[in-house]
């Protein structure tokens, strides 16, 4: 086991290097690492011999990720933040039924199932979302558009996507069940992660300078027990845990989550490329 872990790790890590050394997308490559050494390739890595484990570590690795992107999040004028509200109500309610009816007409699932696709395929995130604005280098405005878009919609899709599947399969009973169990664990989940993501600001205002290597395990222990807590009270309200979290702290230290940020970056690129190497593929980009 700790070999398939220690291949899953550096095959995504030198996914990371190709793509900076050439210049081409990193989440491509990430793509094709994971198909050539998962079953579709050499079948070096087989996700579900890593354990039970393995879904709540994917689970704390995107958590990351979404505390990076919300900890990075700076929607400066009030156009940037009216277009994105724009964008993710767009794009969520046309993504949601333009998925569902492809799904339904296309694939031939039926509509609960169809539902459940549409849902699935709005959690695009960060880990697909960043990489990409990053390697096109698009205007700054344009780049924390679709960041922010991708950050609001990751944690809804995955919760959606749950709910209806527990329609589908008759453990809720109806719509309103689903949209009040949406606005509960997406309303909790952002609870939890803003005051968590204030008692860290609160300690790490505390410490010493020249101790970044202590305010980094704290962000980090702090996070897994906000997002693991906030997934043992609410399911799936870490993921808006992690986001909340993270913008709370972006916008109370202000220059300060600069230094935080480049520590914690680094990680969260190794976590895009560990999910990469080492996700299953029935996922579908939830976890």
């Amino acid at each position: 086991m700790e070999l398939l872990w220690g291949e899953a790790f550096f095959a995504g890590a030198l996914a990371q290097l190709v793509a900076r050394l050439s210049n081409l997308p990193a989440v491509v490559l990430l793509l094709a690492t994971g198909l050539l050494i998962g079953r579709a390739g050499l079948d070096l890595v087989q996700p579900e011999t890593l354990g039970r484990g393995l879904e709540p570590l994917v689970g704390l690795l995107v958590s990351l990720v979404l505390f990076d992107g919300g900890l990075n999040l700076r929607l400066a004028g009030r156009d940037l933040q009216r277009a994105v509200v724009q964008l993710v109500l767009v794009r969520g309610v046309l993504g949601l039924v333009g998925g569902a009816l492809f799904a339904h007409y296309l694939a031939g699932l039926p509509w609960p199932l169809a539902w459940v696709f549409g849902a699935i395929a709005l959690a695009t995130g960060p880990t697909v979302v960043t990489p990409m604005v990053q390697q096109m280098r698009l205007i700054p405005g344009l780049g924390q558009l679709l960041e922010a878009e991708g950050l609001i919609l990751e944690p809804a899709g995955a919760v959606l996507a749950l709910l209806l599947l527990q329609l589908a399969l008759g453990d809720l009973d109806s719509w309103q069940d689903v949209a009040a169990l949406l606005a509960l664990r997406l309303g909790g989940g952002v609870a939890i992660g803003a005051l968590g993501g204030w008692l860290l600001v609160e300690v790490l205002k505390r410490l010493p300078p020249n101790s970044d290597g202590l305010k980094l395990q704290l962000s980090l222990g702090m996070l897994f027990l906000l997002v693991s807590g906030a997934q043992a009270l609410l399911p799936e309200a870490g993921l808006p845990a992690a986001v909340s979290a993270g913008v709370v702290v972006g916008l109370r230290l202000d220059a300060e989550a600069s230094q935080l940020d480049e520590l914690i970056s680094q990680l969260a690129q190794l976590a895009i490329a560990i999910r990469a190497a080492s996700d299953r593929p029935t996922d579908g980009g939830v976890s």
